[in-house]
């Protein structure tokens, strides 16, 4: 008997919403727990980080410097591109300070959009009805 060939399986060809609306919350809370901005702030935001020196005294002949960082903030992506190598020191140590806050967040969102996902089974298939009815099959899905 001859072997069956195996269907190539395919992925979802319409844009499913509820996924894109779970990939932003998403990166806005690694963004809001690493740039200490959300998305928005992280694209729009002003290239301000800066590592300034001052003089903070005189003792025994010579001058005693302190370094400080300004505009850390919130990292933006001008920040990054501009002193990347700064950007990265601050957005790590954000990383660290505010990683078990991270990832609670990010597993109760998960689990509240698996928990949505499942007690709106049925409306949102009504919904994909609609859509495909209005639009057309393969555009979008809830």
């Amino acid at each position: 008997m001859a072997r069956r060939k195996k269907q190539t399986r395919r992925g979802p060809r319409a844009f499913n919403i509820l996924s894109a609306a779970e990939a932003f919350t998403q990166s806005e809370i690694l963004l809001r727990g690493t740039t200490g901005g959300g998305i928005m702030s992280f694209i729009t935001g002003q290239n301000d980080l800066a590592e300034v020196s001052s003089i903070s005294g005189y003792s025994q002949g010579a001058f005693q410097y302190t370094t400080s960082l300004e505009g850390a903030g919130v990292i933006s992506l001008a920040d990054f591109l501009g002193n990347p190598s700064l950007a990265l020191n601050v957005m790590s140590s954000n990383a660290r300070a505010n990683f078990v806050p991270m990832a609670i967040a990010s597993v109760s969102t998960r689990i509240g959009f698996k928990l949505f996902k499942k007690l709106f089974a049925q409306p949102r298939r009504e919904m994909n009805k609609l859509i495909r009815m209005s639009v057309g099959k393969g555009v979008a899905t809830v």
